[in-house]
């Protein structure tokens, strides 16, 4: 039988099964699902649990909470994916998150204990992933962009881990993140994008590339673009004169997830089949569902949700599009939406069409960011036709072209030749 406790001993009694000295500290209820948590510690005598239960005390007053039994980072992850990241990511990055950490985290310290896992630990995800195959410790060769997606995704979940008492510290702030790879995503020069519009220019569906090219637009925001958010200008004798778009919708794929628990897996390998699927999304103001897994969703950041105006030619082009229409996608296929990879695959054969290089679908809003930069458009008007939060961001869609620079250049050359006639005759 369990003794009593002594009045006012803060939660200290005596075990009968051993007689081991028990000394329980309430901690803050878990800020998810409101359950009371405790941090018990034994000793072998009242003193020393005493003397534990105030060190218990102070620490707590000092860090705001203290770590109860930490899980597995597989069961963390598992918690984390299906309890915290859903409402606040997009389905696209849900997914993203899920695979990397399935691909890469949990087969390298999935089994380790949360509070267990180092600095050296997370660095060797990252060494593992960015070593070449054909190393004498052979890695998978990954690139180094891939390693800093997961120490990002390693990053959240450590803070949120933190935020809920599981860790007292974050260890993936403590090393260092992978270097991000130097790529080129070359976008279309001026010649190239008129080449591009004008080869191409007998197919209606041009109008969707032609927006992307001319503002930037994301390809979900172009074919979740509704009729209702095209406004086309005209003037008094009804000649079109400009427009507007709102950007107000990305269409996506969203896919099945499996609902089943981690440590009980239906072992079906498509979530499709899973007995307890679901998706992430639900029908509502800002989840609309078109055609089969293609989903309208709202932006998830305020910059992404913009006006950009239109020019005559484009707005021009748009209004064919839409003709007497003022609701439903303005790009449609039978009057269905048009799946993303359909798209990519239209763009991909009009660029042979046009014998110009095979650039991504992404491209399209790197030749925008590069075509207003070169006409002098200031970085902030910039940011806001292309949606980005970041002037960072903006200055890395930004490829400089070299034309206005070699022509300043051939003015300092006439101008040094005046001056300096050797250097024009050749001279040493």
């Amino acid at each position: 039988m369990t003794k009593r406790r002594d009045r006012g001993s803060g939660g200290i009694y005596q075990r009968a099964s051993d007689g081991k000295w028990v000394a329980a500290i309430t901690l803050p209820s878990d800020p998810i699902t409101g359950t009371r948590r405790r941090k018990v510690v034994t000793a072998a005598s009242k003193t020393e649990a005493q003397r534990k239960a105030g060190e218990l005390r102070k620490s707590l007053e000092e860090s705001g909470d203290l770590l109860t039994k930490s899980p597995t980072v597989a069961q963390w992850m598992h918690t984390w994916l299906t309890t915290i990241t859903p409402g606040r990511l997009k389905p696209s990055t849900q997914e993203e998150y899920e695979s990397k950490v399935r691909l890469y985290v949990l087969p390298r310290i999935g089994k380790k204990r949360l509070e267990k896992v180092t600095p050296t630990m997370v660095a060797g995800i990252y060494q593992w992933m960015t070593t070449s195959t054909d190393a004498y410790v052979p890695g998978l060769g990954l690139s180094s962009t891939t390693a800093l997606q997961v120490h990002a995704i390693l990053t959240k979940s450590l803070t949120d881990a933190k935020r809920r008492g599981q860790v007292t510290r974050n260890v993936a702030e403590l090393v260092d993140p992978p270097q991000k790879a130097a790529t080129e995503r070359d976008p279309l020069t001026a010649d190239e994008a008129i080449r591009f519009l004008k080869v191409n220019a007998a197919d209606p569906y041009v109008a969707r590339y032609a927006l992307g090219l001319m503002t930037g637009c994301r390809q979900g925001e172009a074919l979740g673009l509704t009729c209702d958010n095209v406004q086309i200008d005209r003037d008094d004798d009804g000649e079109i004169v400009g427009g507007l778009v709102t950007l107000a919708w990305n269409l996506q794929r969203v896919k099945w997830r499996h609902g089943c628990p981690l440590k009980r897996p239906c072992g079906r390998k498509r979530a499709a089949e899973c007995p307890q699927r679901h998706m992430e999304v639900e029908e509502g103001p800002d989840a609309k569902h078109e055609d089969g897994a293609l989903w309208r969703l709202r932006p998830k950041t305020k910059m992404s949700y913009r006006e950009v105006p239109l020019p005559k030619m484009l707005a021009t082009i748009l209004d064919r599009v839409k003709g007497d229409r003022d609701a439903g996608l303005m790009f449609t296929e039978g009057g269905k939406a048009i799946d993303p990879r359909r798209d990519w695959g239209t763009w991909k054969a009009w660029l042979e069409r046009a014998e110009l290089p095979p650039v991504s679908v992404h491209a399209m809003r790197h030749t925008t960011s590069t075509l207003l930069y070169a006409m002098g458009v200031d970085e902030q008007t910039r940011m806001a036709i292309l949606g980005h939060s970041s002037a960072t961001t903006t200055r890395g869609y930004t490829h400089r072209d070299l034309t206005l620079e070699r022509a300043a250049m051939k003015q300092m050359e006439d101008a040094l030749s005046q001056a300096l006639p050797e250097l024009g005759a050749g001279g040493r």
